[in-house]
């Protein structure tokens, strides 16, 4: 499946940004984002929040600032390059999100303010999308049937009844994926795991055997080692010659 873009204009970023509340097994949300100057997306993510959220506009909250690096980066990079960015458009489908993110709040982390920041300089316009057209929904949860395949066509601007054996027949010999690739991947993860365990092997032998045990185990080897430093200490200490009597008196 390829990947086609087409640019409006480098004036106008929208961004579409969205988050799925509580889906994962620990309660946390997961935030898609997808940004697009016309069709297809070149700049895109899914991820799993590190926060949890206590409602769905909390974790649309923090799917935001998650993003907004990603957001502020290409605002400052298509400027770099001399295009003014008139419009720096962020959609969102919590209209109660969009109310926190302009007036600001302090019910939740103060580092939220950054949003409210960049929005008052008029970096980020927060507009509303209704669900069905938040095209980044697809990168929070699993989409089925016409939905998917109309969401995954904004992302990736191709035909909602795409064929990929058909688009392969029409694509130049040259530009497919090799026939080899997983030999190829299966080759280069065997060489990784050859590098790893050189490096272990190369270790001190004590911390290699102890790398090889369960971490309770593991734990008491390290604590041996600290005991044995400390016995061969106070051994020293114990015998009464000229240069520990110095080393103890100062240690006192």
């Amino acid at each position: 499946m390829k990947l086609n873009l087409a640019v409006d204009n480098l004036t106008t970023l929208r961004w579409w940004v969205d988050a799925s509340y509580g889906v994962h097994w620990d309660s946390k949300g997961h935030t898609g984002m997808m940004m697009s100057m016309g069709k297809g997306a070149p700049m895109s993510g899914s991820w799993k929040q590190k926060l949890n959220a206590r409602s769905s506009t909390e974790a649309e909250l923090i799917g935001i600032d998650d993003a907004i690096p990603n957001i502020m980066w290409a605002y400052y990079f298509i400027r770099a390059q001399g295009y003014d960015v008139t419009h720096n458009i962020l959609y969102q489908d919590n209209k109660s999100t969009i109310l926190l993110v302009t007036n600001g709040t302090k019910h939740i982390n103060h580092r939220f303010f950054l949003i409210k920041d960049k929005v008052d300089r008029g970096e980020v316009v927060v507009e509303y999308k209704p669900t069905g057209e938040m095209w980044s929904d697809i990168l929070t949860k699993h989409k089925q049937g016409k939905a998917f395949r109309h969401m995954r066509g904004m992302l990736m601007n191709i035909d909602e009844d795409y064929d990929d054996e058909a688009e392969r027949k029409a694509t130049h010999p040259e530009l497919l994926p090799s026939e080899n690739m997983d030999e190829q991947s299966q080759k280069m993860d065997a060489e990784v795991l050859g590098k790893a365990v050189a490096l272990m092997s190369a270790s001190k032998p004590l911390y290699r055997r102890a790398a090889m045990r369960p971490p309770a185990q593991r734990r008491s080897v390290s604590s041996k080692v600290s005991v044995s430093k400390v016995g061969k200490l106070r051994s020293k200490l114990a015998t009464p010659t000229a240069d520990t009597k110095v080393m103890g008196s100062s240690l006192v």
